[in-house]
């Protein structure tokens, strides 16, 4: 049976378990086809878990052996920064991860959603910064910023020990500035440009490990 909008392409990710087979059609008519092969889906599907105090979320693949990448999702949305097997949650919220294999991020398997509803945390719809289609989750990362409020310049202190990436957002999550840095422990001085309006503003500083947030107000 050929499958519906399977013949743009030839990369197919399976929705469902069966014998399937690939078809190679040349302009002059000539056609080709693989040998069928039997995709067993589930043996590739995320399974979260959840132990330990504090709580531990992790990710299992049982049947499968090859390199994998994850992205750890908070309420539909990326968790920035959380892309290990791993996640220990902070805030209240439905929580799933996302695998993709062999090095490549197009074709996603999704988790079963876990909800955390701990009434010693706080609801992660109030706490944190959200962009566009994912959202930051501060951890223990220190810095300072000054002076606040500023007009086009302004200075960070940052006494970790691995390069940083800074990054400005506008209030509704619009990235207007990013800097990478190679050293470590410092001050960094940004200078934006003149034209940015008037406002609060998100000031975002990440490391290999670890992400905080500042709000910051220009004027």
């Amino acid at each position: 049976i050929k499958i519906a909008g399977s013949d743009t392409s030839n990369l197919y990710k399976p929705v469902m378990d069966g014998l399937y087979t690939f078809s190679l059609i040349q302009t002059n008519g000539c056609h080709y086809s693989t040998p069928a092969d039997t995709i067993n889906t589930a043996a590739y599907v995320p399974v979260l878990n959840n132990s330990g105090t504090p709580l531990v979320l992790s990710c299992s693949t049982p049947s499968v052996s090859i390199p994998a990448n994850y992205q750890w999702y908070a309420n539909d949305r990326k968790i920035v920064g959380a892309n290990t097997i791993n996640y220990t949650p902070l805030y209240n919220a439905v929580y799933n991860v996302a695998v993709s294999y062999n090095g490549t991020d197009t074709c996603r398997l999704y988790s079963n959603p876990y909800n955390l509803n701990d009434p010693n945390k706080q609801d992660l719809a109030r706490m944190p910064f959200y962009t566009n289609d994912s959202i930051i989750i501060p951890s223990d990362l220190s810095f300072h910023v000054f002076p606040n409020p500023a007009t086009n310049n302004i200075h960070i202190n940052y006494t970790g020990g691995n390069s940083i990436t800074i990054k400005l957002y506008t209030i509704v999550g619009e990235t207007v500035f990013t800097l990478e840095e190679n050293n470590s422990s410092g001050v960094y001085q940004i200078e934006l440009p003149l034209h940015y309006p008037s406002g609060m503003y998100n000031l975002v500083v990440s490391d290999k490990e670890q992400i905080s947030t500042k709000k910051i107000i220009l004027e």
